[in-house]
C-alpha cells in the first residue's frame, strides 16, 4: 500500500506543487499528466504533504511516542487503513491459492472418475 492516495491527498499534493514550484492553484489544474509525473518526485521536503508522508512512514515507535496529537492521529489512521488493506490482500491471496490447491484425496477421486469414464467407452 502506498503512503499516499492521489484522490484523498489531492489537496495536499496540490498545495505541495504550488509551494515547491511557485505555481498558482489554477496552474496545477492545467498540468499535463507527463509534467505531473516528472515533477512529483521533486516536491519540496518541507511541504505539509511531505511532512504527512514522513509521519505515515514512521516505524520507530520511540519517534512515534514524540508525535503531536495530530501526527499520532494521522499515523494511526494510516496504520488502520494499511492493516485493513493487508487483510483484504491476504484473503484474496488465500482464495486464489485455495482455488489452485487440490488435496491428495481430491486428486485420487478425479483419477478414479477419469478411469471409470475411459472404461465405459
Amino acid at each position: 500500500m502506498a503512503y499516499y492516495d492521489y484522490v484523498e491527498d489531492r489537496a495536499l499534493i496540490k498545495g505541495a506543487f504550488c509551494k515547491s514550484f511557485g505555481m498558482l492553484p489554477a496552474d496545477f489544474e492545467d498540468l499535463t499528466y507527463r509534467d505531473y509525473i516528472d515533477l512529483f518526485p521533486s516536491i519540496d521536503g518541507e511541504t505539509t504533504f511531505a511532512n504527512i508522508l514522513r509521519t505515515r512512514m514512521e516505524t520507530d515507535h520511540e519517534k512515534v511516542k514524540g508525535f503531536s496529537k495530530n501526527e499520532y492521529a494521522e499515523w494511526i489512521k494510516y496504520r488502520t487503513k494499511k492493516k485493513k488493506f493487508d487483510e483484504r490482500q491476504s484473503l484474496r491471496n488465500a482464495k486464489q491459492n485455495k482455488s489452485v490447491q487440490i488435496t491428495d484425496k481430491e486428486k485420487l477421486d478425479i483419477a478414479k472418475k477419469l478411469l471409470e469414464q475411459l472404461q465405459n467407452k
